[in-house]
């Protein structure tokens, strides 16, 4: 799973790997080419892990890219649990309804302890805030990669160093031009 998304990676961002050459009045000090921290944001948010294996940092890569599939998982998995209580609670108070007395039904998952209507209501309701936990998990996760990715991709546009541009200015009133380089980020 992991080299598809390092696959998909690569493939997107071709391009972006090797900067254009400079022009005659350009100078770019460094070599490597920077990448714009916004793009791979929003590239991170898309594949797993995807800023901190661009800025090769695999470790990072792969534990983000696990914990956002963690999440994913867990996410799925409190769904089916709380569909799995509400049908059960569902049919207990549908039962329930439909008898004079008061009735105890077996605990599925412990068949040795006896629950009421309500106390499958319960259960139903508490596995609502497993969802909630999932979800704020998964958005924990997002954020913390998102800011990694972020942060470190602004750190190496900056260790780059700034781009350079030659301008020209006229002098004076007899069209002299004065040529200056001119910092540009």
């Amino acid at each position: 799973m992991v080299r598809i998304y390092f696959f998909i990676a690569i493939v997107i961002t071709g391009p972006m790997v090797l900067s254009t050459p400079a022009t005659a009045g350009q100078y770019k000090p460094g070599s490597a080419a920077s990448r714009s921290p916004v793009n791979v944001l929003m590239l991170d948010l898309a594949i797993p892990g995807y800023g901190m294996f661009v800025h090769n940092k695999p470790f990072w890569g792969l534990s983000y890219t696990g914990l956002k599939l963690a999440g994913a998982f867990l996410i799925y998995a409190a769904i089916r649990n709380h569909n799995y209580w509400a049908s059960v609670a569902a049919s207990a108070n549908s039962y329930q309804n439909s008898q004079p007395g008061f009735v105890y039904f077996k605990d599925p998952t412990d068949s040795s302890k006896a629950l009421s209507a309500l106390d499958i209501q319960n259960k139903a309701d508490s596995s609502f805030l497993f969802i909630i936990y999932a979800v704020a998990f998964e958005l924990t996760v997002f954020t913390i990669s998102g800011w990694h990715s972020y942060s470190t991709a602004l750190e190496e546009k900056k260790s780059n160093g700034p781009f350079y541009r030659m301008s020209y200015q006229q002098a004076s009133q007899n069209n002299q031009y004065m040529a200056a380089w001119q910092q540009s980020f």
